[in-house]
This record gives C-alpha cells, structure tokens and sequence, in this order.
C-alpha cells in the first residue's frame, strides 16, 4: 500500500511538473511574441506644395489662348459669341474678336480698330517687340493663389488630386472654371526635379487654363 503510495505521488509530481513546463513554456512564447504593429494613416504627400516661379513671353500667352478657343465645346462658343454682341461662334471670329486680350506689347491694336484680321491674330505678328512677364503661384494645403506680373492677385482656389498626375480647381467660377455653375476645371502635371508643367485636360478654360499651362513652373520653395 504505501509503495502504491509513493509511486502515485511520483506520478502525480511528474503530471505536475509535466503541467507547469507545458503552460510556463507557452506563457513564455507568448511572452516572446513582438506587439502587433500600429498602423497610422499618413496623407499621402502633396507633391505641388509650395511656390513656382514662371517666366511667359506674349506668343505663348497668345498661342496657349487661341489653342483653348479650338478646344471649346459649342455652347461655351456660343456664351463667348454672346458678350461680342454676334450670332457667329465660329473659332476664327471668336480668336479675332479675343486675342488682343492676351496680347501685349507695341503691335497690338486697340479696341478701337474692333475686330483683328487673320493675318493680325497671329501669334509671331501679335506679339512682336512685347518684353518677356513673370508671375509666381503657390500651392498650400489645398489652396492656390497666383500672383500676376502687374501685382494682381487670382484665388484662392481649392485643389484636389484626382490621382498623382491629375488635380482638379474650383474657385466658384470666378478664375476658373467658365461660370459659377461650372466652375471646375480639370489638369495634369508633370514635375521633373524642379520643373513643374501644367496641361489643361478637362473643362476648357481660355482664361484661367492660359495662366497655368502656357510656360513651365520652377520650384522656389
């Protein structure tokens, strides 16, 4: 009897042991096992952000204009043939009735002499003893503002990135966009180093569009 007792009370010492070991090798495991990661969301960089710097002659100005006016759908024809007080909305009257808007320099002709002839409108013509202008534009936290080479100031307005190469504006159509009730309009850039272009892909918009796309960006800062 007592030598069933003492090989019991081995045997039960030996689960027992046999017990702890499992269990306190696992809780040691377990111990070992590293902390599962903490995951924090970080926006994505804005790659625009910053101030850029752009050097524009006349024949670019004028050039970027008068390839806008060909892009426009018929009705936006239509509200620029309105303002000119005529029914024609073809592209040729609407760049002769237009262009010297975005021309400068000692061979523009005033509004006086009304509507420009073909042979006037071209960029080359147009443009001929106009000195190079300067303008910068900054891009911050979703906001844009361009500064003019006579000191003028267009924005903000509100950006977005559509994808890594595609953003869109919106200012309420006062810059951008053709109206209030339109007011987007839709580029892709390319930045290499420190070179920024900018291209107009969505709604058309000879105004605000021309400012951007006519000539590179330089990065400032």
């Amino acid at each position: 009897m007592k030598r069933w007792s003492v090989i019991c009370l081995g045997l039960a010492l030996l689960f027992l042991v046999a017990c702890d070991s499992g269990s306190g090798g696992n809780s040691s495991s377990q111990d070992l096992q590293p902390s599962p990661a903490v995951v924090t969301a970080h926006p994505a960089p804005d790659a625009l952000e910053g101030q850029w710097h752009q050097t524009f002659t006349c024949e670019e100005n004028v050039g970027t204009f008068q390839r806008n006016v060909s892009e426009l759908k018929p009705w936006q024809r239509q509200a620029l043939a309105k303002l000119k007080g005529n029914s024609d909305t073809s592209v040729l009257t609407l760049l002769k009735e237009y262009t010297r808007e975005f021309a400068w320099g000692p061979n523009v002709p005033g509004p006086s002499h009304g509507a420009l002839t073909e042979t006037q409108i071209q960029p080359a013509v147009l443009c001929k003893g106009a000195v190079d202008r300067e303008r910068s534009v900054r891009f911050l936290e979703g906001s844009l503002v361009i500064y003019d080479w006579d000191h003028a100031t267009e924005g903000p307005a509100s950006y977005e990135f559509v994808n890594d190469h595609v953003f869109t504006l919106n200012d309420g159509g006062q810059n951008f966009g053709c109206c209030p009730s339109r007011p987007i309009d839709t580029f892709s850039f390319r930045i290499d180093g420190d070179t920024l272009t900018i291209a107009s892909i969505g709604q058309v918009d000879p105004w605000g569009g021309t400012v951007l796309e006519e000539a590179p960006w330089s990065r400032v800062s």
